[in-house]
């Protein structure tokens, strides 16, 4: 009874997986060490009727398998703490788990789901701590030049729309010193988004979603598309600040010219 229990939750996260969102966010101090937050969240109804199908005690984030999921992230990464989220619309969880050097680290928020999405797996990092830390993100490779896209059913878009309505997935990197400088765009002050899918934006429109679906394991691929963010260079190459809150350097020097202008008119006004 168990395995066929454990066969039917499978094959009910199989379908029902479009509804959760993921969040993961590496948080890297200037020492390489730092803390992961994963986020998962899906609508309550969807969350009562997979815990019910599930083994772990009737919770479908029990502490066990998210202390085990530590194992998956790299050597040296730790279960912290695992915190229920209930709203009147969500449940989920936030685990938290710590690691000493990003350079065991592997990231990977999407170890299950209903299409390829390779380009949301196998994350890794390389830091070397000279001249205030420089940390490097590498995306999973791409084959150079043409790739010959997969084949979609198009009258099996509604379906798909349906299934997966509602997914929202993202990983985030945080570095605490701020960040002097960086190789991509998305950037909102210390954080950069490595990569997000919103799946509901994607869907919005029947095109857009038949180029996703049918480059989906290619994250240069989708880059462009409604919906989807994808760092435009592999690898990421960030170099950190010196003092957190997510000013660049240049921000200071920036701020020092205009102080040493101000100072100078104000000297001349007084020889005036």
């Amino acid at each position: 009874m168990r395995r066929i229990t454990a066969v039917l939750a499978a094959l009910a996260i199989l379908i029902l997986s479009g509804c959760i969102q993921a969040d993961m966010l590496i948080s890297v101090e200037p020492d390489g060490s730092g803390t992961i937050t994963a986020t998962y969240t899906m609508a309550t109804q969807q969350y009562e009727m997979m815990s019910g199908m599930s083994e772990g005690e009737g919770d479908l984030f029990n502490e066990d398998e998210l202390r085990s999921g530590a194992e998956q992230m790299g050597a040296g990464v730790t279960f912290v703490s695992a915190d229920p989220i209930e709203t009147d619309t969500q449940r989920g969880v936030e685990a938290v788990y710590a690691f000493e050097d990003i350079n065991t680290v592997t990231a990977n928020i999407m170890s299950s789901n209903d299409m390829d999405l390779d380009s949301f797996e196998n994350i890794r990092f390389s830091f070397t701590p000279e001249d205030g830390g420089t940390l490097t993100i590498m995306l999973p490779s791409e084959p150079e030049g043409e790739v010959t896209p997969d084949e979609v059913d198009l009258d099996g878009l509604g379906m798909m729309k349906g299934m997966m309505a509602g997914m929202r997935v993202s990983m985030k990197v945080e570095i605490e010193a701020g960040i002097a400088e960086v190789n991509t765009r998305n950037v909102d002050r210390n954080v950069i988004t490595v990569m997000s899918l919103d799946f509901d934006e994607v869907a919005a429109d029947d095109d857009n979603l038949t180029e996703f679906m049918e480059y989906q394991k290619y994250g240069s691929r989708i880059a462009g598309l409604a919906g989807v963010t994808y760092a435009e260079n592999n690898p990421i190459v960030v170099r950190f600040g010196a003092g957190g809150g997510g000013f660049p350097l240049w921000y200071i020097g920036i701020a020092a010219a205009v102080v040493l202008l101000i100072g100078g008119i104000v000297v001349v006004v007084k020889k005036k």
